[in-house]
């Protein structure tokens, strides 16, 4: 997904979703894919990665707020980041 549509999905600020991907970047938890002016991110395909991850993300699975979320992420993945980047009130963490 585009940080974009990670923020509209958390209902957070592009800066601070963007701000936390770079920190999953660097602890090499996520991986991310430049398309043209857009960068993409998902979750590293790594054994450690896989190792530290499953048991959290099993762990989560069940919550309400989770599974809202990827209802919310599936509807957003075929959306355009710049229709998304240019709602003025995903800059202010508020859900489109």
């Amino acid at each position: 997904m585009s940080v974009c549509q990670i923020a509209s999905v958390l209902a957070a600020p592009v800066s601070t979703v963007s701000g936390h991907l770079l920190e999953l970047k660097r602890g090499r938890l996520v991986t991310e894919q430049r398309r043209g002016k857009w960068v993409y991110y998902q979750l590293a395909d790594a054994d450690p990665v896989t190792a530290l991850l499953d048991p959290v993300l099993a762990s989560i699975q069940d919550d309400p707020q989770i599974r809202k979320d990827a209802v919310a992420a599936a509807g957003l993945r075929g959306t355009s980041p710049a229709a998304l980047c240019a709602c003025a009130d995903l800059t202010e963490g508020k859900a489109i």
